[in-house]
């Protein structure tokens, strides 16, 4: 029953989005020909409005219901919401404007694209605040409340239960029942005095039939019970009554990663991963390096061609600076960059050992006499960093990522540090906008790429990006 009540709470809540949304583009269209701009005729005709509209208001769909939002909000915030609505709205408004472009309508036009976009975004946000106030004024009152059987058999694991549900009150769950199983010395009286006092104390064996007595939405079941045991049997007469069944973790296990439950084939995958689970938003993210890179190669291909010319005539060939650097899970590929420095810049490294201003295995070196004069100006413009976005082109790096390190490095890090290699190295990161060559601690560049790959979403990636340019424009760390 209260599966069929989602569906219908979820047709209702994508009706009255697509609702909104055709009165937002109506709205739209009246602001943009009748307010902000009069004198100029607008250039839209019937069959236009219609296959933006329908492209546009289809497009927010599919992605609103990819980013779960015609889902039960009851567990993620508000925040998280206006987050994922604002990306959706943002690849739907690039999706917009290609079609227009194609169609070859006027600036005017497109912005009559963007008034959709910020209208519809500001009302669908409305629509949210809205649901979530009459949501929590009916719990004020008692009402939309999931209620909640809980099976532990350590007080820690209740006690926890309890404070997250006590501190997370916009949750809208009500723990009914505490069910306990047959335990040795005190550990069932302490459970029992923690029990809040409109719950009820259900011995194991009783666990089914309170089911059937009582209102119960979901089962929540301390670790994942053994094959055949009471809370085995007691999760499977939940799931055949509809009864949602979640098993809880220990707290401390495997502290940091991400978990996803995975169908693969006919084995059911319980996932631990300290990299972004989110697929649809990892699916995005490489058509954005493609997009990105092909882009800034066409763009760059004259400085590009005068950098290597710069490149030959000061130093001869090789022209590009090839070097082996450690990529996703330990691949190893060639990196390009333009060669900055004298061919014979390896030989005279170990001499320089002694002037490393980096801790730890990477060399940095201020005023590097390896560096040729041309070079020095590449790498403060980061012109010779452009031949990697061929290495983005093949897959081997993205555009935002962790820095590519060597396998020297790679060699003697930390367990912890190789998580680094989890995900694609990047052109730029983290270690870019915050310092770039300004950082000394090895130590430091590695914390700032995981902290990178703990906080990853397409939105970090974007700011990233956007904060790359002013630090390469004003060369902000550069040597």
């Amino acid at each position: 029953m209260l599966r069929e009540h989602s569906l219908f709470i979820r047709r209702v809540l994508i009706y009255v989005h697509v609702a909104i949304s055709f009165l937002s583009y109506a709205a739209s269209v009246q602001l943009r020909e009748r307010i902000l701009i009069r004198d100029r005729e607008f250039h839209f005709d019937e069959w236009t409005h219609l296959v933006l509209a329908t492209t546009g208001i289809a497009m927010l769909a599919l992605l609103h219901s990819l980013f779960g939002l015609y889902r039960s909000g009851r567990l993620q915030g508000f925040i998280v919401d206006v987050r994922r609505m604002a990306l959706a709205h943002a690849i739907t408004f690039g999706a917009l404007l290609a079609i227009a472009a194609g169609l070859r309508l006027g600036q005017t036009n497109r912005l009559q694209l963007g008034l959709f976009i910020a209208v519809n975004g500001i009302a669908l946000t409305a629509l949210q605040l809205f649901i979530r106030g009459v949501a929590a004024a009916a719990r004020r009152r008692g009402y939309n409340f999931r209620q909640l059987l809980v099976v532990v058999h350590e007080p820690s694991a209740l006690t926890q239960v309890l404070r997250e549900v006590e501190e997370h009150a916009w949750w809208g769950l009500r723990v009914t029942g505490v069910v306990i199983p047959p335990l040795e010395g005190d550990t069932h009286e302490q459970i029992k005095a923690l029990t809040p006092a409109n719950a009820e104390v259900v011995p194991m064996a009783n666990g089914e039939r309170f089911l059937d007595l009582h209102p119960v939405d979901e089962l929540w079941i301390q670790a994942l019970p053994a094959a055949e045991t009471p809370a085995w049997n007691l999760a499977q007469a939940a799931t055949t009554r509809g009864i949602s069944v979640r098993s809880l973790l220990p707290h401390d296990l495997l502290q940091g990663a991400r978990w996803s439950v995975e169908q693969i084939g006919g084995l059911t995958t319980l996932t631990a991963a300290r990299v972004p689970l989110d697929q649809f938003a990892l699916a995005l993210k490489r058509p954005f390096d493609l997009a990105l890179a092909g882009f800034t190669l066409l763009l760059t291909a004259p400085i590009m061609l005068l950098a290597a010319l710069l490149v030959a005539c000061s130093g001869g060939f090789p022209i590009l600076f090839r070097q082996e650097r450690v990529g996703l899970n330990g691949r190893k590929f060639t990196l390009l960059k333009f060669r900055t420095m004298h061919r014979d810049a390896e030989s005279r490294l170990a001499g320089l050992k002694a002037r490393n201003e980096m801790q730890g295995p990477v060399f940095k070196m201020k005023d590097d006499p390896r560096v040729t004069t041309i070079g020095r100006w590449l790498r403060r413009l980061s012109i010779d960093e452009l031949p990697q976005l061929w290495n983005v082109l093949r897959g081997e790096m993205s555009i935002v990522g962790p820095r590519p390190p060597l396998p020297s490095e790679v060699n003697v890090y930390e367990p912890s540090q190789r998580r680094r290699l989890s995900v694609r190295p990047g052109i730029t990161g983290l270690w870019q906008v915050k310092g770039r060559n300004e950082i000394t601690s090895f130590d430091h560049w590695v914390a700032l790429d995981l902290e990178y790959i703990d906080r990853w979403s397409l939105g970090l990636d974007l700011k990233i990006l956007l904060r790359t340019i002013p630090a390469v424009l004003f060369a902000k760390g550069a040597r």
